[in-house]
Formats: C-alpha cells, structure tokens, sequence
C-alpha cells in the first residue's frame, strides 16, 4: 500500500461518521451534479451484476441495488465497508484496494467508479483489473473530477467566485477540506491523463458526459449554480469491454 493509499485508508476510516453525515445531509456536487447524472446513465441494471469501486458509505451501493442489481462494493476503509454493509445488507461488502479487486475473470456486467478513481495517482493498475473482472461486453462508468477545473482554484473576479486555470498540464495533489478536521488529498489529471488510460487498459470509450446541476438547486444555492454551469465539475466517461 503506498502512502496516499494509507492516508486515504485513515483518513476515511477516522471521519467516517462525519463525512457520511455530510453525504446524507446533501453535499451540493454530489446531490445536484453527480448523483442525477448517474440515475441518467446507469439504468436497466434488474438482474445485472455490478461492481462499485470506492464504495464509501454505499450512496451508489444502495441505488444499484434499488434498481435490482446483485451488487458487490470495495473500499479500503474498513468504517465505510461497515456503514456500506448496514445501509445496504444485500450487497456483498469487502475491504480490498482498488489495485487488486477481489472477483473472479469476467464476473460482473457493469463496473462503476464513483468519485473514487482520483484517489489514485496511476489509474490504469486499477482499470486493468476492472476489464479483466467485466464480461465481454461489459460496461465502464467513471464520475471523476473535470480535468478543466483540476488546475483551476477559485478567486473573487467583481464579487463572484469563479475558477481561474493554473496548471492545466502538472500533475498535482489536490487538497481540500470534505469536513472539518478532513483534508482530502487527490490527484489531478489532465484529458489526456484522464482517458488514455480507459483506452490502454483495453476498453472503447462509448460516450462522455459532462453534467451539468439540477435545475432544482438554482434557487437555494445561487452561486454554486452559476459557477458549475459555466465550469464543469465532473467528467463521466462511459466505455465498453
């Protein structure tokens, strides 16, 4: 396990209650942005079987399994295995780093990665193992961070609070507060870091989305609503086995 793979471990692990608390209440970027653009995406999974990669504490884990999927979870924390397993006791639930998934050669119709993958400073380890885990003609889902805003930071520019590009090309490990006291640390990456990794790993990129909010959280969250619809947040790529 290398050091960013451990601090993530013990970070999650030590604010697991909190970070949850704060998934629940309904963290702007998740429950506006990302969360409606993967209902979208991901549909007709009854039957199916999933893969969710990063689990946390089974936001993703429980919508599968509300559609009807037979739905297996990793993380490496062990605290969200434990929440992921009491909010969605169908689920197969297991510790195991997302460099070594612990299933069998074509096991799984869809394999999802949900604001996970970014925590890795190589990705195509873990992509590997997510083809040789699909059945042909499995599907990829990625929701990650927008590589157009990973080099950005956010500045006043007349009153509003808008990104401005810093380092489009350097890699970078991104840090910022997910709850007080909780300093995450991620990995940026540019297009190019981004999606020829899908492609190495042997995968056909079907479809990229770049999604938008919900309408719905114009009114009550003004300024998170005019920056995100000027500057995407996220990138979903889509791609086949």
């Amino acid at each position: 396990m290398d050091k960013n793979t451990k601090y993530t471990k013990d970070l999650y692990n030590k604010h697991a209650v909190a970070y949850t608390a704060s998934i629940e209440k309904g963290r702007f970027y998740n429950k506006y942005i990302d969360m409606p653009a993967i209902k979208k995406i991901i549909t007709g999974i009854k039957g199916k079987k999933v893969l969710d990669v990063g689990c946390g504490p089974g936001t993703y884990t429980s919508y599968f399994a509300s559609k009807g999927a037979t739905v297996c979870a990793i993380d490496i924390s062990e605290e969200m295995i434990k929440l992921t397993h009491k909010k969605v006791p169908s689920a197969e639930v297991r510790v195991a780093d997302m460099n070594k998934i612990p299933y069998p050669s074509g096991a799984f119709d869809l394999v999802f990665y949900g604001l996970s993958i970014h925590y890795l400073k190589d990705i195509l380890p873990t992509l590997k193992e997510a083809y040789r885990v699909l059945k042909n003609k499995g599907r990829l889902v990625i929701s990650t961070g927008n590589p157009a805003i990973n080099g950005a930071r956010l500045v006043d520019i007349n009153g509003e609070r808008m990104f401005v590009m810093e380092n489009y090309f350097g890699a970078m490990t991104e840090q910022w507060q997910m709850v007080p006291g909780m300093i995450v640390k991620n990995y940026t990456k540019n297009i190019a870091g981004l999606i020829n990794p899908v492609s190495n790993a042997g995968f056909r990129i079907t479809k990229i989305t770049e999604p938008k909010p919900a309408a719905s959280s114009k009114k009550q969250h003004t300024d998170a609503y005019k920056r995100t619809t000027t500057a995407p947040s996220f990138i979903i790529i889509e791609a086949e086995k």
